[in-house]
């Protein structure tokens, strides 16, 4: 997985990741055999049926999940990698291209907060009042 980030605004910035094709294989794999555990096909017992019919029955359902498993996970290691980041919102998922003989690739948007300037404000002498409590 690669992610490079951009700067978009003083408070947005983009994510672009690139999640790689063996991953994505490994993902759908996973998926068709969570679902052959589950899934119900005309004709076959749960448990039994071949991939191409699970594909032809069930296939967006199984697109779907393995999207969000991928996205879901991907952008959270994405996050983790870049530590200097501060999101005040959650990150809006855009332009997902998905192929399951190419690598997935995706936009996140991201809303941090402000970088303010501190200045000088270590090593200053405040002075009492007489008239002070």
């Amino acid at each position: 997985m690669t992610a490079t980030l951009t700067d978009i605004a003083p408070c947005q910035k983009q994510l672009k990741v690139e999640v790689s094709q063996e991953t994505v294989q490994a993902e759908i794999d996973a998926v068709y055999q969570d679902l052959k555990k589950v899934a119900s096909v005309p004709g076959f017992r749960v448990g039994y049926v071949p991939q191409d019919l699970l594909e032809r029955y069930h296939g967006e359902k199984a697109k779907k999940e393995v999207l969000d498993r991928l996205v879901s996970r991907s952008l959270e290691e994405a996050l983790k990698s870049q530590p200097r980041l501060d999101l005040i919102a959650r990150p809006q998922v855009t332009d997902v291209q998905f192929d399951p003989k190419k690598p997935l690739t995706y936009l996140a948007k991201l809303e941090v907060a402000p970088e303010i300037p501190l200045g000088r404000y270590k090593k200053l002498k405040l002075a009492r009042s007489k008239n002070a409590f």
